[in-house]
């Protein structure tokens, strides 16, 4: 057993070694050089340099798993629910609801790793950050209730709670980090355009009976 442990250590010495030798793991055309953080890690080849911050890519993750999530339950309540509803002319078209909310979601997570990161962590900024949690689910909540619920009424209700949670967040954010703040911004500007949707979609579809989807 000691043997064993010992030829592993001197295994992952060697490899480490390598890694950091100037003529390179793959010999003196590349360079590879690993940079160990706790916050993150840097890997060179040559002269080029990428950086993986780990809190970043975290925040810029997360609100996005609720997108994922909603997404497969909008493309089951697409069709024929959806599509027979009465919509006004300047619906955008479906296929543009997944790009615009994966950047919404992008950008609002960054700004969330800025807050995290100059407001002292989620204890300094357990208020910004609160608000923050409270508008993630207001906003994934939104589509188990108007996709999967059918509730029309309910997702305006809920919409506008969400409106006033996002610009609750951009001022919050901004008293923390200006740049975070402004990330918001085309939050806000979506959502003000989606609530106008849900509101005109409630309008015309009252008595809209719903549709259900047929089982083969």
């Amino acid at each position: 057993m000691q043997q064993c442990l010992y030829e592993n250590t001197v295994i992952a010495r060697y490899i480490i070694t390598a890694l950091d030798d100037k003529a390179g793991f793959f010999g003196v055309a590349g360079q590879v050089r690993f940079k160990r953080r706790f916050e993150g890690i840097t890997i060179r080849w040559g002269t080029m340099t990428i950086s993986v911050h780990w809190p970043a890519l975290a925040g810029v993750i997360h609100p996005n798993i609720g997108g994922w999530a909603g997404a497969v339950i909008t493309r089951r309540n697409i069709n024929p629910w959806y599509e027979s509803l009465k919509k006004p002319s300047w619906t955008p078209p479906k296929w543009a609801f997944g790009p615009a909310w994966t950047s919404i979601y992008c950008s609002v997570g960054y700004a969330s790793y800025l807050v995290y990161r100059d407001g002292g962590g989620f204890e300094g900024a357990a208020l910004p950050l609160s608000i923050y949690g409270a508008n993630l689910a207001l906003n994934w909540a939104w589509t188990p209730i108007f996709f999967g619920c059918h509730n029309i009424k309910i997702a305006l209700c809920e919409i506008v709670v969400l409106w006033g949670s996002t610009v609750a967040l951009a001022v919050a954010f901004h008293q923390v980090n200006p740049v975070a703040g402004y990330l918001v911004l085309p939050y806000i500007a979506w959502t003000t355009f989606a609530t106008a949707l849900n509101y005109v979609i409630y309008r015309d579809n009252k008595e809209t009976p719903a549709i259900e989807d047929k089982k083969n």
